[in-house]
């Protein structure tokens, strides 16, 4: 955990060999700081004190970052499983099965966004559990599916970046570029992308349009 002020470690958390696989991104939710491993569990502990408030053991190994959905923790593990948890106990609300469900999944309102191994992109409703639309766009998608609610915007290695249509995932746009390093980031209308090898561009959610570019050196 480190100072968002000075940038200097508060704490460190411990891992067993088991946990030190590959690990998912953790994220911050009132006051918890919660993330998964290879071991297949799921922790909250405290963002203060690093102490543990609950975890949860999934039977595969987490494939993604978790997200919230209302009061619910929604984890992806191996196996196409997806893990609805309580966010404040950790106590498992039920789980669904995804064919090939890999990576953090994005929630949108009642929807959420995924993709699997085989380089398809899903909206699917979480109070009915049952697939709105998905689509093929390319065998290895590089980041997670983000949305502002009209359009849904995804990185595939082999095409660029793609703008979809939210409601039926028909394409927006499409503006070839390198792979990204990071998942993009929305904001005030503008789609930020981090590309290897070093470059950050702004384009127009709308259009795909490329607004700006800076070049940069190891940034990751």
């Amino acid at each position: 955990m480190l100072n968002k002020k000075k940038g200097t470690i508060e704490w460190e958390f411990p891992l067993t060999m088991a946990q030190k696989g590959r690990g998912t991104d953790p994220i911050l939710n009132d006051g918890k700081v919660i993330f998964g491993d290879d071991a297949g569990e799921i922790r909250a502990i405290d963002s203060k004190n690093k102490k543990t408030i609950w975890s949860f053991k999934a039977i595969s190994a987490i494939t993604g970052a978790p997200a919230v959905y209302k009061n619910e923790l929604i984890v992806a593990s191996k196996l196409g499983l997806l893990n609805r948890l309580d966010l404040f106990t950790g106590q498992q609300k039920g789980v669904v099965t995804y064919d090939g469900l890999t990576g953090s999944p994005s929630i949108f309102q009642d929807c959420l966004l995924a993709t699997d191994g085989r380089g398809i992109i899903w909206v699917s409703d979480l109070i009915s559990g049952k697939k709105i639309w998905a689509r093929r766009l390319d065998e290895q998608l590089s980041t997670i599916p983000v949305t502002n609610g009209e359009s849904v915007f995804i990185n595939s290695i082999g095409f660029g970046v793609f703008g979809l249509d939210f409601e039926n995932g028909k394409d927006l746009w499409r503006t070839e570029t390198s792979v990204m390093l990071s998942n993009p980031i929305l904001m005030k209308g503008v789609l930020i992308v981090n590309l290897m090898p070093g470059k950050l561009l702004a384009l127009d959610v709308k259009t795909g349009v490329i607004l700006d570019s800076f070049n940069h050196e190891g940034l990751s």
